[in-house]
């Protein structure tokens, strides 16, 4: 078993998380943004969500990310 760590802390409020492409992605609803963290802590804002709360997000098998909420999106 490998030593825990921590990736990131300030989140509002993270949900849907994913792990994809090497890197943890989830919807951080306070700040109504997708993000991405690297093992090593760097996080990346890799969208933009819907206002209010109820989306998610997920991937086509092509590698475009989809993003739900009152309507399904893709990027």
């Amino acid at each position: 078993m490998t030593d825990l760590h921590t990736l990131t802390t300030g989140l509002v409020m993270g949900e849907s998380a994913r792990w994809h492409d090497r890197r943890l992605w989830f919807a951080h609803w306070g700040t109504q943004e997708i993000s991405a963290i690297g093992l090593d802590g760097t996080r990346e804002v890799v969208g933009n969500g819907r206002p209010g709360l109820g989306w998610s997000i997920d991937w086509l098998l092509d590698g475009r990310l989809l993003m739900t909420g009152a309507e399904l999106t893709r990027q």
